[in-house]
Parts: structure tokens; C-alpha cells; sequence
């Protein structure tokens, strides 16, 4: 088995890197989060039953109409529903899978995807057995050395991809997110943000594996940059058409010239006012209660008029 782990935190592009990962032959999954990295660290059967009952929940989930996916918030949210996966497909296989014990983890992961492979709905996926794309989140949050190894050591093929942007852009794309949903008033602080991002900067910079800027996704040489990523997954760049391809981004499918389009530029939803008082807290070092304050009141005007703007 190969995976290939992809590692974020917050907007910075993982889903267009899976998407390109993809065409190597991997399965592109809407899939995150079910627990694999705290069961990989603890090896606990509390924690590798828990991973199993959270996958087959998405099983669940995604048999259902729902939004999922697309080159930004406003695209899921403005796109039409639909059930990725049709459950009916494998009704069998899951309950007797239920019932199953797999003791060895990577066979119970790897039964587990290609299930969900079998039952894809939304779009014909050309997936190889045994080839998996995982999207990770909160990688920073555990001993980075220590994880990464775990990978390696349970799956022994692992190839990782660690996502990078700069604080602004990625600020701004996390705010996206609040002013989409149901949060949008919610208090942000911006300490707390840049914490965040300051954490998983500096706890994955040394990570083994390839680094990529977000920026480089949406400017230069698509080509250059595909074959970076085949010479870190050591395969050959697949003789496709890549302008002719779409490209599935975390459970939409869209075409080239989309997917490599930045959609969240520099004051889609911030304005320059509230972009210009951040970099000006950054130039300080210091991001106090009163800087919190001040930002939280700039964001409510910001949210207001996203609100206004998109009630036309």
C-alpha cells in the first residue's frame, strides 16, 4: 500500500494538490479527520475502533444530499446538493464489516477505502488499489517526528506533502469560512489565528517530505510544478492532457482553468482597512487584547457588508 499524506491546516490548497495527486492513479477521497493520526500515535484498539466506527459514519453521511466541495465557500454553498457516495452499493459489505474484526490496521484501512471507492457517485474515479491520497489536518498538534514516523511505520509507502501560505492570504481565506457560515458573528480573535498558523508553521517546516507553497498552485510553470510532485512520489508524470482534465477538489469536480484560478484574492472579503491594521499588528510581535478588539470591530463591518453585498 501507498499513501500519500497531504498535511494543512486551514485554506491553503491541499484539495487542488490531491487533485493533481489524483492523476497518478491515487484515490481522491472527501475523506479527513476520522481519528487516523491519534490512533497512530497511540495504537490504543479504543482508538482504531473509533476510527472505524467514524469511517463508517461517513458511509452514512455522504449516502445522503449535501454540500461538499468547490474553489471556495461560496462555491459549495451556491452549488446544487447531491450524495457523493450511494451506500446501497456496498449495504452488504458494511454490514458484515461491522460484525468483522480486521486486527492489522493498514488491511482495515485499505477495505475501508476501497469501499468507499466502490460506491462513488459523483465522478468516475480512475484509482488504483492500494494507492491513497489522506488529507490531514492538526498534524502540528502531536509530536511531528514522532507522527511522521508512525506513517511510516504502519504503511511503510508514505510519501508527505506539507502545505504552506502566508499569513494574510490564509487569514483571509479562514475568515471566508466564518462569513459563509452560520458563525459569522461569532468573536474572532486575532491572536488566536495567528497562533495558529505560527504553530503549524514552525512545527512542520522541518517535516520529511515535499514542501509547497500555496502561491506556486496559482502562478508559474503548472508543468514545473507536476513534476515536482511525481519526482516526490518517484512516478512518471501520467501522458494526460492536464488543460482537457478535471479536477476534483475535495468532492467537486471543476475544470482546468478553475481549479488553477485563485479564487480568494487579497480583499474578497477583508478590506483594506482591516488587511492594513493586521499587517501592521504583525509588525509589531506583539498582537495584544486591544489589537483583538480592534480587529473583532473591523471584521463586523467586513461581515456586514459581505452580508449586504450578497442579500443583492
Amino acid at each position: 500500500m501507498k499513501i500519500v499524506v497531504i498535511n494543512s491546516t486551514g485554506p491553503m490548497g491541499s484539495s487542488v494538490v490531491g487533485a493533481i495527486v489524483e492523476k497518478f492513479g491515487y484515490l481522491n477521497a472527501p475523506i479527513r479527520n476520522l481519528g487516523l493520526n491519534r490512533y497512530l500515535i497511540s495504537k490504543k484498539q479504543v482508538d482504531k475502533d473509533q476510527y472505524k466506527k467514524n469511517f463508517l459514519e461517513v458511509f452514512t453521511a455522504q449516502s445522503k444530499k449535501m454540500k461538499l466541495g468547490g474553489l471556495s465557500m461560496l462555491d459549495r454553498d451556491s452549488s446544487e446538493s447531491y450524495s457523493p457516495i450511494d451506500r446501497t452499493i456496498i449495504e452488504q459489505e458494511l454490514l458484515d464489516l461491522e460484525k468483522k474484526e480486521i486486527s492489522n490496521f493498514p488491511d482495515l484501512y485499505e477495505v475501508l477505502r476501497c469501499l468507499y471507492g466502490k460506491s462513488i457517485e459523483y465522478k468516475n474515479s480512475k484509482h488504483f488499489p492500494g494507492k491513497n491520497i489522506e488529507y490531514t489536518t492538526y498534524f502540528d498538534q502531536y509530536p511531528t517526528d514522532e507522527l511522521s514516523q508512525a506513517y511510516v511505520d504502519e504503511f511503510k509507502e508514505v510519501v508527505f506533502i506539507h502545505m504552506h501560505r502566508d499569513f494574510i492570504g490564509w487569514m483571509e481565506s479562514t475568515m471566508s469560512q466564518y462569513f459563509s457560515g452560520p458563525l459569522k458573528w461569532r468573536i474572532i480573535l486575532l491572536h488566536a489565528l495567528h497562533n495558529r498558523w505560527l504553530t503549524y508553521e514552525r512545527k512542520v517546516k522541518d517535516c520529511p517530505g515535499l514542501h509547497l507553497n500555496f502561491e506556486t498552485l496559482f502562478t508559474g510553470d503548472k508543468k514545473e510544478m507536476i513534476s515536482e510532485i511525481a519526482s516526490e512520489l518517484d512516478e512518471p508524470v501520467p501522458d494526460i492532457s492536464w488543460e482537457d482534465e478535471y479536477y476534483d477538489l475535495y468532492g467537486r469536480e471543476r475544470d482546468f482553468s478553475s481549479t488553477f484560478t485563485l479564487v480568494d484574492v487579497e480583499g474578497t472579503h477583508l478590506s483594506a482597512g482591516t488587511r492594513k491594521f493586521v499587517r501592521y499588528c504583525l509588525k509589531k510581535k506583539k498582537i495584544t487584547r486591544f489589537h483583538d478588539v480592534v480587529f473583532y470591530l473591523f471584521c463586523l463591518y467586513d461581515v456586514l457588508r459581505f452580508v449586504i453585498i450578497n442579500r443583492r
